[in-house]
């Protein structure tokens, strides 16, 4: 499977279990280690950029159906990047989002 990411780099497993507890998310039963290169990702290339837009934005391409901009895709184009590697999707956000770890 192919993931994109408006993040653009990895981060550990630990760091971003942190930042998931601080924002309330329940990941104390996820056991990986800290050190595990993670990154947040989607299924496609538009989704990801849901991620990278400001959600007034989003809402107006997702809730109107809107097509995108010259912008937005540039932006897709540019700056949503194909997550590549052996990976395994270890949290789903329900949003159309997935933590995703190198195995």
């Amino acid at each position: 499977m192919t993931y994109y990411s408006s993040h653009g780099a990895w981060s550990t497993f630990g760091e971003i279990k942190k930042i998931e507890l601080e924002r309330g998310n329940d990941f104390t039963d996820m056991i990986y280690p800290d050190e595990t290169p993670c990154i947040w990702g989607c299924k496609t290339r538009r989704d990801a950029l849901r991620y990278a837009l400001l959600a007034s934005e989003w809402d107006r391409i997702s809730d109107k159906r809107q097509p995108l901009t010259s912008e937005e895709r540039k932006i897709m184009r540019d700056e949503i990047w194909e997550v590549t590697g052996k990976v395994k999707e270890v949290w789903d956000d329900q949003d159309g989002g997935f933590l995703i770890c190198k195995v």
